[in-house]
């Protein structure tokens, strides 16, 4: 008996040793060293696997340990789980990609994902918020074609379309206008490029009009201060809070130019409410490009795919308040005001917002009154050769 054992045993180490070893998961450099590395390198290359530099970095994760929103597990630093985390985000990057990467198993990766994920949503009452008391921003206050007429205006909103993974029983509600599978997302943005608010999730079919009364009517609704207002295109329609373009008139910063300047107070004051309405759209464009998850859809459920671009607007207000030298919002905050606007016939279809009709009407006179004096005050000034 004891032989038969022996003879089996060493047939089992025979076949053991024969037996091709699975490949490991290989690197050039190991995941904690590699992380190291990025966050004490003083070139681009934390921002560019990363999407932000070593202080971002470490401030965000210094928060996360302070409050005990991730812990430091026996072979996954903080740091490591973090830099995950964006390395997907970065790059729009399977789990296996970033397995591959940081030298660990893809349940491992996946896990610390949706930790990471939790984590961020969790501070985006500290990072994404309306301001209480809110001055007059500057990009309004220190240009004339701005200041007085938009002095109470603190920001733009609009919807944006962020492609979705969804169920084949649900594809019906998520398929938008342009036949993509997309959750359609409110966000509101000040001139400083930072987000106010941010609502996603909403199907791709729901209008714009509808995802801003969920908005106003939710427990964390959007909460503009008294005087104070937002400008928004026509689809939204005219109610406290919201000013509007002028619809049949032309929008498009592109219909202007020297030799086709403003013929009127409806078109001056839709120029200049298009050339303060940008903002949102350059918000959106730094957003996508900074964070290229947000334009492919990936395998995760829907509330996942919610928090995602709702991680990604906190993780661009961290940068935008302890990003040195970022070099893809500056390009956008720096250049000029000269982006195709949205046309407001564009919107005419959707359902606008319902509200009093002496509310709608009372917003109106107020648009009127700011559009009149504009071209009052344009008048004076067209013979010294003033921009528009």
């Amino acid at each position: 008996m004891v032989a038969v054992c022996c003879e089996l045993a060493t047939l089992w180490l025979a076949l053991k040793e024969e037996r091709p070893r699975k490949k490991r998961r290989i690197s050039s450099l190991s995941s904690d060293i590699w992380v190291k590395e990025l966050l004490s390198s003083t070139g681009p290359q934390c921002h560019e696997n990363l999407c932000v530099d070593p202080e971002c970095f470490s401030i965000l994760s210094n928060t996360f340990m302070r409050r005990s929103l991730l812990r430091r597990r026996r072979v996954l630093s903080i740091d490591e789980q973090l830099a995950m985390f964006l390395y997907t985000l970065a790059h729009n990057v399977t789990n296996r990609v970033t397995a591959n990467r940081f030298n660990y198993s893809g349940e491992t990766v996946s896990r610390y994902f949706h930790e990471v994920l939790n984590a961020v949503c969790k501070i985006y009452p500290e990072y994404i918020f309306i301001p209480e008391n809110p001055s007059i921003p500057q990009q309004i206050q220190m240009n004339n074609r701005f200041y007085p007429y938009f002095k109470d205006c603190i920001g733009a909103i609009d919807g944006t379309h962020i492609p979705a993974h969804v169920p084949f029983s649900m594809q019906a509600m998520y398929r938008n206008r342009k036949g993509v599978l997309s959750q359609n997302c409110l966000m509101a943005s000040g001139f400083d490029m930072k987000f106010h608010y941010v609502l996603a999730g909403w199907e791709g079919t729901a209008s714009d009009a509808t995802v801003l009364w969920s908005a106003m009517n939710r427990g964390d609704m959007l909460r503009i201060p008294d005087g104070k207002f937002y400008l928004v295109d026509a689809g939204y329609g005219n109610a406290p809070g919201f000013l509007t373009p002028y619809r049949g008139v032309r929008y498009h910063l592109k219909e202007f130019n020297i030799t086709c300047p403003p013929t009127n107070a409806k078109e001056l004051y839709n120029l200049r409410h298009s050339s303060l309405r940008t903002t949102i759209e350059r918000v959106f464009a730094v957003l996508k490009n900074r964070f290229p998850i947000l334009k492919l859809p990936r395998d995760y459920s829907l509330t996942t795919e919610r928090d995602i671009v709702i991680t990604c607007c906190v993780l661009h207000n961290h940068i935008a308040m302890y990003g040195v030298g970022d070099e893809l919002l500056e390009k956008i905050r720096m250049a000029p005001s000269n982006a195709p606007g949205i046309d407001p016939q564009l919107r005419m279809a959707r359902d606008e917002m319902t509200v009093p009709r002496w509310t709608r009407d009372t917003w109106t006179a107020f648009r009127d009154s700011i559009a009149e004096q504009m071209w009052a005050d344009y008048e004076l000034q067209v013979q010294g050769d003033q921009q528009p």
